[in-house]
């Protein structure tokens, strides 16, 4: 597992059922659980390791565990962005035992520091879909998309640095910008018929 959280992507075969079209957030993804099982296993060793002062044993599980985080919230749509962020929550939490209970150098402390600063940084949930953020998801988010890759023909690579975003237009983040994002969009549009908010957008509320 550790060594399979080094790749740069996760491959997530998704699986239609019925003889009915579906939308993407109705497909059936088989792999959630394993994710979970992957991670609670690197925890769970780590706490082991922990338990008898290996430490730097301890910390290569749970830096493996942060970067399974992150593949699994670069898959194909919201449910896995969302997945990926708990499993990052639950390393998170068990970062802070080895902290409290790993009596660290400030060498082991200060290396912890840079590996985790050297993580590339979890989607979030407010640009996941909305691609103009201007809080709603709409025909406009579709189009800004769409005329993002008539512009590029044959190109699918972003902007490059220092633009930034919005528009955000890897809706799936995977790096590039093409048909895939905009039918993430529509998928999204047509699982909202009476108009849709943004991921995040209201989150707070009762």
């Amino acid at each position: 597992i550790v060594e399979a959280t080094n790749r740069e992507r996760w491959y997530e075969p998704l699986i239609a059922t019925g003889d009915q079209p579906t939308v993407l957030v109705a497909l059936i993804q088989p792999m959630g659980q394993c994710q979970r099982r992957a991670a609670q296993l690197l925890e769970i060793r780590a706490m082991y390791r922990l338990g008898h002062g290996k430490v730097d044993e301890a910390w290569e599980d749970l830096l493996a565990h942060h970067r399974l985080a992150r593949l699994t919230a670069r898959g194909g749509g919201l449910r896995e962005m969302l997945r990926g962020i708990a499993v990052d929550g639950a390393a998170c939490l068990a970062d802070q035992m080895l902290l409290a209970h790993g009596n660290l150098t400030a060498s082991q402390a200060r290396q912890m520091h840079d590996d985790l600063d050297k993580l590339s940084p979890l989607p979030t949930t407010a640009d996941a879909i909305d691609v103009d953020a201007n809080g709603r998801v709409d025909a406009a988010d579709v189009l800004t998309v769409i005329n993002y890759i008539n512009a590029h023909p044959g190109d699918p690579s972003l902007p490059p640095p220092p633009v930034l975003p919005p528009p955000f237009y890897d809706v799936n983040h995977d790096g590039l910008c093409n048909a895939i994002d905009v039918l993430m969009v529509v998928n999204d549009i047509n699982g909202h018929p009476l108009g849709g908010v943004a991921a995040g957008e209201g989150m707070g509320e009762a």
